[in-house]
């Protein structure tokens, strides 16, 4: 039994160096192979990833744009190992990462199994405070405070940190659905299937990574757009009862009211200074206007459809 590595990339070959350099630093016994499936990236990140092709335990695919489902599915088809570890391009590990994984595995046999740890921001990254209120609101970021290492609900699955056997995937023709045309939602669409496939997902408190992105205003306003975006395909793929507040056509029209907000973009990015003064109203109107972004997202790809 060994492992395989599937990172989806596009556009972050910097970034993605400073996660190859931790991959290299394991501290294992373990044959692992790491396939980056380059998604389209511009001329300028390809040539920045020529340079990390020197490790023969790395191997790079370059293929046209077609979204991080589908370079996933991609990496799955092309690996050779029975385990299969996903994980982002922003993800940065410790050099225990592929041992537990591997570890966990190797001890439980069966091919249900999935495994996953906690995903937290990169400590020296410094955010705002109104930033900071609104990631814990946002499901940027799980919260894995009250969980322990028996089964986890299906809908903690996430790509950035997860592991499981590959047979499982291919003996019930499991890939990622490549119409969501983001990273948002596809793996929690993913996820569902796999659960009524009979997948067990199991959490190691110990196995954490890093989420090296530095969250601003406008990259958030983008973040929740793509989220508009996935849910448009995602409500039509999983029960009602599974879907976030925003995913029913009542929560919609309610929101539409809130879409004036997001004139106050400028207004908002000035209060984040006066955030002593006026905290609490700040934090609202962040919060309404991501809301709207989404919401934004969501009529696009409807539009986009029709």
């Amino acid at each position: 039994m060994n492992v395989s590595i599937i990172i989806a990339t596009y556009n972050r070959a910097d970034i993605l160096k400073k996660a190859v350099v931790l991959l290299k630093k394991q501290k294992t016994d373990v044959d692992f192979e790491v396939l980056i499936v380059d998604d389209g990236s511009d001329e300028k990140n390809k040539k920045k990833l020529k340079l990390l092709e020197k490790d023969s335990r790395f191997r790079f695919f370059y293929r046209k744009k077609r979204g991080p489902a589908g370079a996933r599915n991609f990496g799955i088809l092309k690996s050779k190992n029975d385990v299969l570890i996903f994980m982002n391009d922003d993800t940065f590990v410790s050099t225990d990462f592929v041992k537990r994984h591997f570890e966990f595995h190797k001890t439980n046999k069966n091919e249900e199994v999935f495994l996953t740890g906690p995903m937290i921001n990169y400590p020296k990254f410094r955010i705002s405070p109104a930033m900071e209120w609104l990631l814990s609101r946002s499901n940027l970021h799980f919260d894995y405070s009250n969980t322990d290492n028996a089964n986890l609900d299906w809908g903690f699955f996430w790509t950035c940190n997860v592991s499981l056997k590959k047979k499982f995937l291919l003996k019930n023709n499991l890939f990622f659905d490549e119409n969501f045309p983001k990273a948002a939602w596809e793996d929690f669409e993913f996820a569902y299937r796999a659960s009524l496939k009979g997948m067990k997902l199991f959490y190691d408190e110990k196995l954490t990574v890093y989420h090296y992105h530095k969250f601003n205003f406008d990259d958030v306003l983008n973040r929740f757009f793509n989220h508009g975006r996935g849910l448009y395909f995602l409500e039509q793929k999983v029960p009602a009862k599974y879907l976030p507040p925003m995913g029913k056509d009542k929560s919609r029209k309610l929101l539409r009211f809130f879409l004036f907000i997001s004139m106050s973009c400028f207004w908002l990015k000035i209060s984040e200074k006066r955030l002593k003064k006026s905290k609490k109203i700040s934090n609202i109107l962040m919060q309404l206007l991501v809301l709207a972004e989404k919401l934004k997202g969501y009529d696009f790809e409807k539009r986009k459809i029709r």
